[in-house]
Formats: structure tokens, C-alpha cells, sequence
């Protein structure tokens, strides 16, 4: 079959068409499935979530932005409904340490409504939402006392960490440690107390919002992760956050790591995935052992359901277009003819583009008309990616593309390098350098514990 063989399929899928564009398409609709039977309720039971991200997207992208806000007052609505004990929110709550006070009275009010339905909710910081001095959103909502924060510090003389744990009135003990930015929550892993953490009687629960190295999924094998080795034993239920992709993976030794991935999305990476599979929340029930067997998985569109929210919640189609060497006259004609052939009713559609013009710029390609035309069809929102899409006269070897500073910054590193291996250790450096505080540590403390990182990762006889 040559590629002039294909004629217009509506199914999702990888497709040509007659310009030998290929064009990749996805859309949450055909993931969606009957909600999950919720179990009968156990001695204990909670919700475990991450990765919330009030906050994110720009304000002209007002459908996303509030898509999280309702998802987590359905949670609330959830909660009640099926008599949930406490929450667990494994950082991220928010999409920056300080947000928008109307960000931050919706929030309030949402979990306003969970205190006054006797359903407790904990948390740590999340590396957006952390802050050094204890003054982000998310300590305004401790302060106000609806939520409580698990990370509860104090050095003993052996200059090692305690944690000190929240006992939940259901018998449960909480402890954690808040993600920081450039994952600095390493540093106190390192110094934490493990003979008392091994005291602290059972059922307990670890908060962690971090990567855990031997968990990596592979698009983020090359990311820095905390080890095993800095994680204390034998705990019932480790509640990971950080990792934007669902995991329940069981440790010897150790317990049940569990990462559910976004509640809904920050980026549009985010949405891209999303359309490969669901987000949700973790609902777990136990008596006094939490196997894998205690988890159900609630996805945004099963949430709805289950609470009578039904079409609130947008699906999201998603198309990449690869275009090879095109023109910007193709791209907008592609564009359009895609856009006036499907149902986007309801939905929030993101397109991706990659290739280079042979002639002219991007910037003469009417974007922002395309997209118009795309809410004039029923889509509610048109978000399109045109990093991918080069102009002629580019240097494509000079050029890197990312949706996160992290990712630009490694992708900066290995053209500086031409060395993945150099390219890594200049990122490590960086965060090395870069490296706040921690809490209760003297100046002295603290250039010496940098002094050595730094002789440590240039092999240089430190540590």
C-alpha cells in the first residue's frame, strides 16, 4: 500500500493522507469504561492523591484551569459519599508556593467542606508548592487548620532527623518529607533517624514526594531519584507524588510504593498523556495488612459518575502532526481540514506539530484563527504546540525544545557536551550549587555540606 492509499478514517489512530503528512491521534473517549465497584468499607479507609496542581495554565485557558478545582471538590463530594476517613495529598497542591488568592479561598473552601464532614486531610509540599520559610498557599491552609502537614522535623544530638508522627483518629501514624525544588529532600533523607522511624507502632504511612530511583519510569531515566537506601523500612503504604504517571510497585523489605499520577494535568504533556491513560486518585481500604489487593483506581471520568457530575469535566483529543518539509500554507490547510472533519464538541484538543518549513516562517501560519475555528466547531479549548515546527532558515542542531525548564536545561547540556554522561554531571552540578538551606542548619553547616557535594560529584576526595 503506498501512502497515496489512504483515504479519510475517522477511527483514532496513526493515519497519511494524501500529503504525506502522518497525523497520530488519541482521545480520552475511548479510554473511558464503567466506573470501579467501590468496595465495602474496612476498618480504615483513605484517598490517596498527588500532583493537584491548582493553579496551572494560563487564564485565558479557563476551562483547564478550573478542571482541577472541580475534580477536587468531586473528591471531597466522593469522600462523603463513601465514607472516606482522611485524605492524603502527596504534594503539589498547588502549581507555585504563592497563588492567586481566589486559587487559594476556592481551595479553602472545597476543604472547608471536608473538615466539617470529619474527614481529615494531610499533606507535604510538593516541589512547586514548597517553601523554605514556611510561606506558600499551602501554609496559609495549615495555618487555617484544613490541612495538616505530616513533615514534622526536630534534630537530635546525634545531629540526625526525627520525624514526629500525626496519629489520625483512626490509629493511623503519618510521616513525610516535602519534595523541595531540585530535589534538595535528599539532603534530609540523608539525615534521617531510622531506628525511630522503626518504632513508630503500625499501621503507618510515608508521605513522599520525590522519584524513587529504582522506580523510575523510563522517560525519566535520566532524572535524579531518591534511593532506596534513603528511605526508611517497613512501613504499610508509601503515598509517592511527583511522578505524573501511575505505579503501585511492591518492595521487599520495604511496603507498598504507590504513585497515582496527576489529578488531572499541569502541562500539555499532561493532556497528551492523558490520552494513554486516565488520571484519577487511589481509594484504599484495610483492616491491618495494605497489599495491592486494598487499592482501587478512580479515574476524573469514573469520578464524575460517581458523584452526578457527569460532562464537567472535558474529554481531551490530541493529534500530532509530523510533517516532514512542508510550507506554511500546507500546515494551515492540514490544520483546517482536520478541524472541519471531526467532533470536538466538548472537548479540549491539543495538536502537536513537527517538521520544517522549506520556505517563509511560523509565524505566518494563522494559529490562533485555526484554533478559533476550532471553538466555533464546539471544541471548548485549541491549544497547539508549534516548538516542533522549524522555520527555514533555523539551525536545527541549535535548537532545543521542552516543555519543562528541566528538560530544556538537559537538552541545552548534551548539545553544549556532545556527552550524556558530561551533560548529567553538569546538571548535578547545577543542582548542587543551587541547593537551599535546610531547616535548622548553621551557615557553617551548610557551605560545608555544599563544599563536600561538590568534591563528591568531581571526584575530588569529598564525602
Amino acid at each position: 500500500m503506498s501512502l497515496f492509499d489512504f483515504g479519510r478514517n475517522d477511527a483514532l489512530g496513526e493515519k497519511v493522507n494524501q500529503r504525506t503528512v502522518k497525523i497520530q491521534e488519541r482521545s480520552t473517549k475511548n479510554l473511558r469504561a464503567p466506573p470501579p465497584e467501590i468496595p465495602e468499607k474496612k476498618k480504615v479507609r483513605f484517598v490517596h492523591l498527588a500532583d493537584v496542581h491548582l493553579g496551572a495554565f494560563k487564564a485565558q485557558h479557563e476551562v483547564l484551569r478550573e478542571a482541577s478545582a472541580k475534580l477536587l471538590r468531586m473528591v471531597v463530594e466522593f469522600c462523603k459519599k463513601y465514607d472516606v476517613d482522611f485524605i492524603l495529598v502527596a504534594g503539589d497542591l498547588f502549581h507555585g508556593n504563592v497563588v492567586k488568592i481566589e486559587i487559594q479561598k476556592e481551595c479553602a473552601a472545597i476543604l472547608t467542606d471536608a473538615d466539617e464532614s470529619g474527614i481529615r486531610v494531610y499533606a507535604v509540599y510538593g516541589s512547586h508548592d514548597a517553601s523554605p520559610t514556611h510561606s506558600s498557599s499551602v501554609d496559609v491552609l495549615a495555618a487555617a487548620k484544613r490541612i495538616t502537614l505530616v513533615e514534622v522535623m526536630a534534630w537530635n544530638e546525634n545531629e540526625k532527623i526525627n520525624l514526629l508522627p500525626v496519629v489520625d483518629r483512626s490509629g493511623v501514624s503519618l510521616v513525610g518529607v516535602s519534595g523541595r525544588k531540585r530535589e534538595i529532600e535528599i539532603e534530609y533523607l540523608d539525615k534521617l533517624d531510622f531506628e525511630t522511624l522503626e518504632k513508630i507502632p503500625r499501621p503507618k504511612i510515608f508521605m513522599l514526594h520525590s522519584t524513587v530511583a529504582e522506580l523510575r519510569p523510563e522517560f525519566l531515566k535520566e532524572a535524579e531519584g531518591v534511593s532506596f537506601a534513603l528511605l526508611p523500612r517497613n512501613f504499610d503504604y508509601y503515598a509517592c507524588g511527583h511522578v505524573h504517571m501511575r505505579s503501585v510497585n511492591f518492595a521487599e523489605d520495604y511496603g507498598l510504593f504507590v504513585y497515582p499520577g496527576p489529578l488531572f494535568a499541569s502541562s500539555v504533556k499532561d493532556l497528551e498523556e492523558n490520552t494513554e491513560r486516565l488520571p484519577g486518585f487511589y481509594l484504599v481500604d484495610f483492616d491491618e495488612k495494605i497489599t495491592e489487593e486494598n487499592l482501587t483506581f478512580v479515574d476524573i471520568y469514573s469520578l464524575q459518575a460517581l458523584t452526578g457530575h457527569n460532562g464537567e469535566i472535558p474529554d481531551i483529543v490530541f493529534a500530532q502532526f509530523s510533517f516532514g518539509n512542508t510550507t506554511p500554507g500546507e500546515v494551515e490547510d492540514q490544520l483546517k481540514n482536520w478541524i472541519e472533519n471531526r467532533d470536538l464538541r466538548n472537548s479540549v484538543v491539543y495538536l502537536k506539530l513537527e517538521g520544517k518549513l522549506v520556505e517563509g516562517k511560523r509565524s505566518k501560519i494563522p494559529f490562533e484563527e485555526i484554533a478559533g475555528e476550532g471553538v466555533a466547531l464546539g471544541a471548548l479549548d485549541v491549544l497547539i504546540n508549534r516548538e516542533g515546527l522549524a522555520d527555514a532558515e533555523v539551525d536545527l542542531e541549535h535548537v532545543v525544545h521542552g516543555e519543562s525548564i528541566e528538560e530544556i536545561e538537559r537538552k541545552v547540556a548534551e548539545v553544549f557536551f556532545q556527552d550524556a554522561e558530561e551533560a548529567n554531571e553538569a546538571i548535578r552540578l547545577i543542582g548542587i550549587l543551587g541547593a537551599e538551606k535546610l531547616e535548622g542548619e548553621s551557615n557553617e553547616a551548610y557551605h560545608t555540606r555544599i563544599e563536600e557535594n561538590v568534591k563528591k560529584n568531581l571526584d575530588l576526595g569529598g564525602g
